[in-house]
């Protein structure tokens, strides 16, 4: 279970299927047989990433050159 890095089911429904697949396939895991499973955690990854990208852009905080900005109106 992957819980603690990624937290969405679909995610590690897509991992403990893709460990199924090395599991049963152990010879088979390097050539293109788990592919698919292999795409679709990427995929999931990927979608978790950007979520949380997203959502720290949201909340940004202001940059050095913003509060410079900003002290400088307050001075004049």
């Amino acid at each position: 279970d992957q819980s603690p890095h990624f937290t969405t089911e679909e995610t590690n429904e897509t991992i403990n299927k893709m460990k199924r697949k090395h599991e049963a396939h152990s010879v088979l895991q390097k050539l293109p047989h788990c592919q698919k499973a292999a795409r679709e955690m990427l995929k999931a990854s990927k979608n978790k990433y950007l979520e949380k990208r997203n959502k720290n852009k949201k909340q940004k905080t202001p940059t050095v050159s913003n509060t410079l900005t900003l002290g400088e109106e307050a001075e004049a």
